[in-house]
């Protein structure tokens, strides 16, 4: 049943906890020796979102900018608002992944309201390959996206 506040479905405490656990352990995942490289191309629009408050929100900005500045294998860009049209991040999480020789090369998994999809033919990872080109070229540079990860962080306020 939907909340009054959200038009998505309401999870079940099973279903939220689940989701926190392997979040958390993809993020551990990145701390270990030998861990992927990741690249996180974020539209300006989620940093002036204070989702969970402004508390939590500046906590969640401030571990961006940390994880932007001193993260081994872990490069964060912002996408500005200024970023030319087509060159903007999608409505829904995706992620594009790459791998070593010996499996699939390429797939895409799409976050989506209801679920989750992977894609793997070539004709649509490519086109999520140029989405992504796209973004990373109209991404601000490192110290770019420090200083406007640091103007939210200033900007949010109790």
């Amino acid at each position: 049943m939907p909340s009054s506040r959200s038009p998505f479905p309401t999870p079940s405490a099973f279903h939220i906890e689940r989701r926190v656990e392997l979040r958390l352990e993809r993020q551990r995942l990145l701390q270990t020796a030998g861990a992927p490289r990741m690249v996180a191309l974020l539209d300006e629009g989620v940093l002036m979102r204070p989702i969970g408050g402004a508390t939590v929100m500046r906590g969640q900005l401030r571990h961006l900018q940390n994880l932007a500045d001193t993260a081994r294998g872990i490069n964060i860009r912002i996408i500005p608002f200024t970023a030319a049209a087509g060159s903007t991040a999608p409505n829904a999480g995706v992620t594009y992944l790459k791998f070593p020789a010996g499996g699939p090369e390429e797939m895409v998994y799409l976050e989506q309201l209801h679920g989750a999809r992977y894609l793997s033919s070539q004709r649509e990872v490519e086109a999520y390959r140029q989405t992504f080109l796209l973004m990373a070229e109209a991404a601000l540079d490192r110290e770019g996206t420090l200083d406007r990860l640091q103007r939210a962080i200033d900007a949010t306020r109790d």
